[in-house]
């Protein structure tokens, strides 16, 4: 609490977990974060503030993670290497529901964060995680699409709610 300075931990367990890369939804009622709590590299778990009670979002996939909220919090956007851990996709669901879209194809995709309410930015690499990011931008229906002409070293990307721009943290 920023008004008295306390500090409350919101999760625990007695099992050795990381959570981590947590993002607040717009109107602050609602915690998505990544867990490794149910036995897997990761998996997204929601946590409702007043309620103070989690529902898991992604199980039994191997590593999902880094959820980012829509402009509006219906929606969150994570990644997910799925059953293979050589590539990972930008996957989207509602908040309170268990039915994931796929809105990537390319494989290998980082960092996915909505940019407006009907699309995502997303780092993306041909060949490993090691090389430096394209920058893409897909939106629900539509085929993805480069942004600019360089490949840049990220370590995070976020936009502007309306969508007009695009804000790239550098190594």
């Amino acid at each position: 609490e920023l008004s008295d300075s306390t500090t409350r931990r919101i999760t625990s367990d007695d099992r050795i977990a990381v959570d981590r890369h947590a993002a607040v939804s717009p109107d602050g009622s609602t915690i998505a974060y990544e867990t490794t709590r149910f036995g897997n590299e990761g998996n997204v778990s929601l946590w409702d503030v007043d309620a103070s009670s989690e529902q898991r979002v992604s199980s039994g996939r191997i590593n999902d993670g880094r959820p980012r909220f829509s402009p509006e919090g219906d929606r969150i956007v994570f990644i997910s290497s799925g059953g293979d851990q050589a590539t990972s996709e930008a996957l989207v669901v509602r908040v309170g529901d268990t039915e994931f879209e796929t809105w990537t194809d390319q494989g290998n995709v980082a960092f996915p964060t909505f940019c407006g309410e009907d699309a995502i930015v997303f780092g993306w690499e041909a060949i490993s995680y090691t090389e430096p990011l394209e920058l893409w931008r897909k939106t629900r229906l539509g085929d993805a699409e480069r942004i600019g002409n360089h490949t840049i070293e990220v370590t995070s990307l976020d936009c502007v709610r309306d969508g007009s721009a695009v804000v790239a943290s550098l190594y």
